[in-house]
């Protein structure tokens, strides 16, 4: 992890990410939340004027570098392996990667009737 903006951000690509977590849920049981967020530079500055919004990506599993400010940042703070992760590709990445595994999945946002159909895409 690196801070950027007072805000850890993940300091490596998706496919570490998605195998960290997996890995997270394997084994013994560990108190905690896996909430990940994708967050760029606009959720990092709205996150020094907003504290209810900065407890938000604090209290995340991890914060996903959703934009290249943040992984330029991250670079020049000396996390040479930091990579952009979209939030879309990151998405895909893990359910296909969690796909077979016995994983619940929970999405806040968007607007009535999406989450069930993204539901049934995934399930495709």
């Amino acid at each position: 992890m690196v801070e950027v903006l007072g805000i850890p951000l993940y300091d490596r690509d998706i496919d570490t990410a998605v195998e960290e977590i997996l890995r997270s849920l394997k084994g013994p049981f560990v108190e905690g939340n896996r909430r990940i967020s994708a967050t760029g530079a606009h959720g990092l500055v709205e996150a020094r004027d907003n504290e209810l919004f900065r407890q938000a990506l604090l209290s995340c599993f991890i914060n996903l570098p959703d934009g290249m400010p943040a992984v330029w940042v991250g670079r020049w703070k000396g996390a040479k392996q930091m990579q952009r992760c979209y939030g879309p590709d990151f998405f895909k990445t893990m359910m296909q990667a969690s796909a077979k595994m016995s994983v619940k999945h929970f999405l806040c946002g968007g607007k009535e009737g999406v989450a069930r159909q993204l539901q049934q895409n995934c399930e495709r």
